[in-house]
């Protein structure tokens, strides 16, 4: 998504654009002071997330014991 929205920036000639890409599932600290004009986001609607600490953040995640 962002080599796509860079290439229609240029397409349009808008230099300027600072694009970010991160794990919109995972906590990011060194984004929560900035600001932005528009943020996209593509949740994943397949596969598997095994990585604890992301997983740690979801109820749904969960089992019956809370862990």
């Amino acid at each position: 998504m962002a080599k796509i929205a860079r290439a229609m920036l240029d397409i349009v000639g808008f230099t300027q654009a600072k694009i970010c890409t991160a794990n919109s599932l995972a906590p990011m600290p060194e984004l929560e002071q900035k600001q932005f004009d528009i943020i996209l986001s593509n949740p994943p609607f397949g596969g598997e997330i095994k990585d604890e600490k992301i997983l740690a953040n979801y109820e749904l995640a969960k089992n019956k014991n809370g862990k």
